[in-house]
């Protein structure tokens, strides 16, 4: 099963070729079947799916929300070449700005108490949008982490929350490959940095009256403004390549 999705990534860009990912990920070797176990929680407003994949990794996502295993195919229902899918074309098919890309950040990060945050420093979550490529709004947001992490602890309020705020304020542009998709995607790995206390952020004000921010989930653009597709997350000062969503040494 290939993953396939257009990446924000954090800290530094990495550019590879087609052909590099290809390299990568030798598909003349069957991956062994997705053992997985799922778990319905039923909040006041929602009902989320809790997925653990190989007693390793956790998929979260709202019930009804369609498979995270669907790849986009062209509306026409025709599969999408490895060969055009991995240009900067196919990856740039939904092209946040600046200014969202900061608030998908601020969001997420404002979901969480410091108490949360402080427990998570130094960890990471993966966070996947997939963006209708009709009207540009968001569909399914999906979180994964590992199961012995301490994401795993924390209340599904919080993630049912960050996609609430997601898809009442988040509305992107989707380019005219991206339209000729049946959804468009983007993702990133984020450790959260918590809600900010009113009185910091009032220290934070700069002489003009702006705030500065301290958020270490900077996300680098490219392409006029377009978020990146390709990078880095920084683990213990080492930097480990993300490509496709699979995080390699």
């Amino acid at each position: 099963m290939k993953c396939r999705l257009s990446l924000v990534f954090l800290f530094c860009v990495q550019v590879i070729s087609a052909q590099d990912y290809m390299n990568y990920l030798d598909l003349s070797i069957p991956l062994p079947p997705e053992v997985s176990v799922f778990e319905t929680i039923e909040l006041d407003d929602c009902t989320y799916i809790r997925e653990t994949v190989d007693e390793g990794s956790v998929y979260l996502y709202k019930e009804g929300s369609h498979s995270r295993k669907d790849e986009p195919t062209y509306l026409n229902g025709e599969q999408v070449p490895d060969e055009v899918y991995w240009t900067k074309e196919g990856q740039f098919s939904v092209q946040p700005n600046a200014k969202q890309a900061q608030q998908m950040l601020s969001i997420v990060d404002e979901a969480f108490i410091m108490e949360q945050a402080d427990v998570l420093r130094g960890t990471f979550m993966f966070i996947e949008l997939r963006v209708s490529s009709i009207t540009g709004e968001l569909t399914d947001v999906y979180f994964s982490f590992a199961s012995e992490s301490p994401y795993a602890n924390i209340p599904i309020e919080v993630f049912c929350n960050i996609e609430r705020r997601m898809k009442n304020e988040l509305h992107f542009e989707i380019t005219d490959f991206g339209k000729s998709l049946t959804y468009s995607s983007l993702g990133w790995a984020h450790c959260p940095k918590g809600r900010a206390e009113e009185s910091a952020t009032e220290t934070e004000e700069g002489a003009d009256g702006g705030t500065t921010s301290g958020n270490n989930n900077s996300l680098q653009t490219d392409l006029g403004g377009a978020v990146t597709d390709r990078g880095t997350t920084s683990s213990g000062g080492l930097a480990t390549p993300i490509i496709g969503g699979l995080v390699t040494p």
